[in-house]
């Protein structure tokens, strides 16, 4: 049929095409059966999405979850750290002696817990590197080199091959 349109397109005498009830089309059974099979295959392509889909929003909430864990646990850690402060303004000498060991595990726990998920300190170079680092103030040192870094302010963090932060430093300048 679409053939015989063709042809009249074309210029060539055919036979009109025959009369249809209106809005129905008349379908070739292998064409029909063509159709069917591609529409039941596109169903289960839909359906086999919709199954990964889940199973994948599934999975988000389960890490999601372990990772509210383990920041409870980290919380958990702090908690009473805070409360002893809190309640003892003026500590004993050792209680002092204490607190950089518990800060460093609690650091500790929380590294572990980045490392977990991909992410990892950044080195710190000695002169700072553009790609890694963000100079946030210059410290007058005529002792050493310029553009020696002096201090880290904040870390920087790398996630798989991103920078996530740069290192954020002081650097030296001779004046």
């Amino acid at each position: 049929m679409i053939q015989k349109w063709l042809q009249a397109l074309r210029g060539r005498r055919c036979d009109p095409p025959p009369t249809q009830p209106s809005g129905a089309f008349l379908l070739d059974s292998q064409i029909k059966e063509q159709l069917q099979a591609s529409l039941q295959n596109q169903l289960k392509q839909i359906a086999t999405c919709e199954r990964a889909l889940r199973e994948a929003q599934k999975d988000a909430q389960a890490e999601k979850e372990q990772l509210i864990l383990e920041i409870l646990e980290v919380f958990d850690s702090l908690e009473p750290l805070i409360d002893y402060w809190s309640r003892n303004p003026d500590p004993a000498p050792p209680a002092l002696r204490r607190l950089p060991r518990s800060l460093g595990g609690l650091r500790s726990k929380l590294l572990t817990l980045l490392e977990k998920r991909g992410v990892v300190p950044l080195e710190i170079p000695s002169d700072p590197d553009p790609h890694t680092c963000r100079v946030v103030e210059r410290e007058v040192r005529p002792d050493l080199p310029s553009q020696t870094i002096t201090h880290v302010v904040r870390r920087g963090f790398r996630w798989q091959e991103r920078i996530v932060r740069p290192n954020e430093v002081i650097t030296s300048t001779p004046e």
